[in-house]
Parts: structure tokens; C-alpha cells; sequence
């Protein structure tokens, strides 16, 4: 049984959410503290080696002698995520009044709202943003689309 690539893509995209689901409410909150830095590791590793080992060269191949605009592009993304995370370590302050020991470390009810807020549009863009990527690198080529697959249920 042949697949086409649309419905690779859609098999191998609704497979990694499955997997990733099933694996986030098989873990026990207890387990996932012991294991979260290595899980965090081995994360790390997997997209970087994805993506220094496959997804880039594809893209210099593919971008031929504009070679320019693809490091522009790759230069642009760094900086921009740098910065994204420099202002949102700009943004979360904490309110210390007087100079003593008075204050409280928590975040009230408000806050948390506006947190669970950003997490969820934040998180709808990562996922949507894995989709995408997973749907590209099919269309490049099943190996590719395989190595991102695997990478991003990993992540």
C-alpha cells in the first residue's frame, strides 16, 4: 500500500500528537521531575541534530547560489528569538515594596489568567508552526519528513 505525500503528512503529523499526548499523561508528575533535564537533553540534541544534519543542508541545496538569503534568514531568526526572550524577561517583574522581608513570591489569580492565556495562543503557534515544518520537509523528501517527524514528537 502506497501513501501519497498529503496523506503521509497528515498520518505522521496526527501520529506525533498522539504519541506526545499519550507519553505527557502516562507520566507521573513525580517521574517527570526526576527525568525532566535529561528528557530536556535529549530534546535539544534530537532538533539540533535534525537540523544541522538534514533540514539544512537540504535548504543550502535547494537555495543554490543564493546562499546570501538563506544565512539572512537563519541570522534573522536568532536575533529575533533572542530578543523575544529578552523582552519577555523584561516583562515579568515582581513587585517588591518596602525593604524588608513583607513581600510575597506568588503571582495572583489576574496574573495566572493572562499566563494561561499566553501559553495557550503561544502553544497553538509552536504546534501549528511543527505541523508546517513536518508538512515542508514531506514535501522535500519522505526521508526528511521521517527525520522531522521524529525530531518534533522527541521535542
Amino acid at each position: 500500500m502506497t501513501f501519497s505525500t498529503l496523506q503521509l503528512i497528515i498520518l505522521v503529523t496526527a501520529g506525533a500528537g498522539l504519541i506526545s499526548i499519550l507519553t505527557a499523561a502516562s507520566l507521573s508528575l513525580t517521574l517527570l521531575a526526576k527525568i525532566v533535564n535529561n528528557m530536556v537533553s535529549l530534546s535539544v540534541g534530537i532538533l539540533l541534530a535534525t537540523t544541522f544534519l538534514h533540514s539544512l543542508p537540504e535548504a543550502f541545496e535547494l537555495a543554490g547560489a543564493q546562499i546570501h538569503y538563506l544565512f539572512a534568514t537563519l541570522l534573522g531568526g536568532l536575533l529575533g528569538f533572542f530578543l523575544l526572550e529578552k523582552i519577555a524577561l523584561l516583562r515579568h517583574s515582581h513587585h517588591h515594596e518596602g525593604d524588608g522581608h513583607g513581600h510575597h513570591h506568588g503571582h495572583d489569580a489576574e496574573e495566572a489568567g493572562n499566563s494561561g492565556w499566553m501559553i495557550l495562543v503561544g502553544d497553538s503557534i509552536h504546534n501549528f508552526v511543527d505541523g508546517v515544518l513536518i508538512a515542508a520537509a514531506f514535501m522535500v523528501d519522505i526521508q526528511v519528513g521521517i527525520f522531522t517527524a521524529v525530531a518534533i514528537i522527541a521535542h
